[in-house]
């Protein structure tokens, strides 16, 4: 699940993201993105920071972790400034990510993470 209410990310990224083999739904609101977590199961969610106002990403978060605790959480923000807060979240990140996100490490750590959740097994968004 991407979530991320920059229009011009939002329509970018999953694209980007569906052409290594992933399937994504992106959500622009809060609000959208708690109907999401409640309907389908996800794997992976990326969010950015600020959605609708500062520090909305930290509720998806929260709300993705206590309905889907498995699901392995990346947060992308354009601001540097939250990278304290962002080390001492508990469980902690998988990572995050300063916009323009460097595509390669994205999916890079994004596999790494998912390897080390499902050792033995093959599952990654690059083919």
């Amino acid at each position: 699940m991407f979530v991320d209410d920059e229009e011009s990310i939002r329509l970018t990224l999953p694209r980007i993201l569906q052409s290594q083999g992933c399937v994504v739904t992106a959500a622009s609101t809060f609000a959208e993105a708690v109907l999401h977590i409640h309907k389908s199961p996800f794997d992976v969610l990326l969010t950015d920071m600020n959605i609708e106002g500062e520090g909305d990403g930290l509720l998806v978060l929260a709300e993705m972790r206590r309905l889907q605790p498995r699901c392995l959480a990346f947060v992308l923000t354009g601001y540097p400034k939250y990278e304290t807060t962002l080390g001492l979240l508990e469980p902690p990140l998988h990572a995050y990510f300063f916009k323009p996100v460097e595509i390669d490490e994205l999916i890079g750590s994004v596999n790494e993470s998912l390897a080390n959740r499902n050792p033995g097994q093959t599952s990654s968004i690059a083919p």
